[in-house]
Parts: C-alpha cells; structure tokens; sequence
C-alpha cells in the first residue's frame, strides 16, 4: 500500500507528567470516581520515589518520532505517527480527530502493548473504532492486536537479556516478567497468557536459556483474583530454592514506566535484598533501534495484510 497517506496511531494506557495530574488521571483511570486522600497520597509517593513522574509520555513520543523517521527514509514515502492515551492527554479519541482532521486515508492503529488481551489492545482499539463511528468513518482503518512473536521484537528482547547476562554471569535465573490482569480473563480463552509464554519460549530458544520461569507483576487492589504467581512469590520461591542472582526481563513492556521503576527496581528489589538476592533487570526497549525496526516492521506487515 502507498505510504503517502498513512497515519499511525501508536497507543499507551498514559501517565501523569507532574504531581498536580496525578489525582485527575488516578480518577480516570477509575472511571470518574476519585480515589481516598490515602491513595492518592501513596501514588504520589511511588511518583517521588522514581524522581517524581513517569517518563512514559516523554519516551512514547520519541518512539513516535523514531518510527516516523525510519518509515519515511526507507519506505520512501510520507507516513505520520500519532501517540494516544487511554486514560489521559492526548486521548485516543483526540488523536483519531488529529488524523481525520489531517486527511489522512489510511490509519494503522497499534497498541505499544505486544500481546493480545480483550482488557489491553482489543479494548485500544474499541476506542478507535468508537472515535471512527462518531466522525462518521471517513477514513480507512488496519487494526494491530498482537505483535508478541514479531522476530525482530524477540531479538530486541534477547540482544538485551544477553548483554546482562554477559555481565551478570550466566548462572543467573531468568525471570520474565509481564502486567498481571484479573483471572476471569480466562473464562473466555483470553489469549494474553499464552501469548505471553510464546514470547518467552522464543526469547529463552534465542537466547539459548537453561534456567528462566515466568511471573507477573503490579497486579491491582480490587478484591477480585489476578494472574500468577506475582513476583514478590516468585522471588522468594527462588531465594528459597537457592538462587543468588536473579535477571528480570520485562517482555511486557517496551518502554520505562511506573511498574517498572517502582514495581521492579525499587519494590522487587528491595525484597531481593532482604532474601539475600541479587536482582537485575535488563534494559528496557525505550528508544533502542532495535525496538524502532520491530515497530516499523509490524507496521509494514498490518499495510500488506
């Protein structure tokens, strides 16, 4: 397909970029109802604890910039990417007006979520295709819910996992890490999980990897069950067993965010030192090239489709 007209839409769930937003998004992402004093004091702190905001926003908007750059010096043509937020600014209702108003005539919408889920890239999409119907669909739409298994995605991962390794030494367990959802995904075959093991097994067949399992992470406060086991029991199951070093490697994400910066490198780690285990994570994907040429990739192969 000719690029000349393509926008892509690259979609994030959103962050806060200072203190004075965190009450309003903490509310959205609630639906409207606003959170205790108490919690929104404890988000605040988990804020400050990682130098005061997520860089997540900043990071996706150089993604943005990134993918943009290399879709136009190597397909020779003239694509534009937007950036979308569920619960915060700009919305993905706001960025599908900016494509439409642009009169585009094609738009790849992409979660920068990897894998499929009916709570994470299916529900993206539903927003794009809620924001289409409002305008009255003038505009041609390709839908992305899954790039988990997308080759240059998993040796992103694994070109990462290797280098801590080389550091690390290789006697260190590897640990997978990905955002937990509630267990009743399950009860309609949500593919989320089985993605997330396909993910896993090839970046450990690249990898060559002799001693990995997977967990999940950041899991909610609602009284319903959520995906395990978390990582706070895996990690003490490890220490148990005898593991000293341990190397997290987050597939289910691509950039730095709170769960990372607060979940991972301080929550995680601190319970690691109190077990008497080292925990490393591998960097996360954020601006590497490597990341920018999977993306261009699962763009180029949505257009052919």
């Amino acid at each position: 397909m000719d690029g000349s007209s393509v926008a892509i839409l690259l979609m994030v769930y959103g962050s806060p970029a200072s203190e004075d937003e965190v009450e309003p998004y903490y509310t959205a992402i609630r639906h409207g109802k606003r959170p205790t004093d108490a919690e929104i004091e404890d988000l605040k702190a988990r804020y400050e604890r990682i130098g005061g905001c997520s860089p997540l926003m900043e990071i996706t908007e150089m993604q943005a910039r990134q993918l943009e750059r290399r879709l136009n010096r190597v397909e020779g043509s003239s694509y534009k990417v937007y950036v979308g937020t569920k619960h915060w600014k700009p919305s993905i209702k706001d960025a599908v007006s900016q494509i439409i108003e642009a009169k585009h005539t094609h738009m790849v919408a992409m979660p920068l979520a990897p894998h499929n889920s009916s709570m994470t890239t299916q529900n993206y999409n539903r927003l794009v295709e809620e924001a289409l119907n409002e305008s009255g669909r003038p505009i041609e739409a390709t839908y992305v819910n899954s790039w988990s298994t997308n080759g240059q995605f998993i040796n992103a991962l694994s070109s990462n996992l290797s280098e801590t390794l080389d550091a690390v030494g290789n006697d260190a367990h590897v640990l997978f890490t990905a955002h937990s959802l509630p267990e009743r995904i399950l009860a309609d075959g949500d593919p989320y999980p089985f993605e997330l093991m396909e993910t896993c097994d090839k970046v450990a067949a690249t990898s060559e990897l002799a001693d990995w399992s997977f967990c999940y992470q950041s899991a909610g406060h609602a009284s319903e069950k959520w995906l395990g086991p978390d990582i706070t029991e895996k990690i003490a199951e490890l220490a148990k067993g005898g593991s000293r070093n341990i190397v997290v490697c987050t597939v289910g994400f691509v950039s730095d965010n709170l769960e990372i910066l607060y979940d991972i490198d301080i929550e995680a780690r601190e319970l690691a030192s109190r077990l008497g285990v080292n925990l490393i994570r591998t960097e996360s994907l954020n601006l590497s090239s490597k990341l920018t040429e999977a993306l261009a990739d699962v763009v180029s192969n949505a257009l052919r489709n």
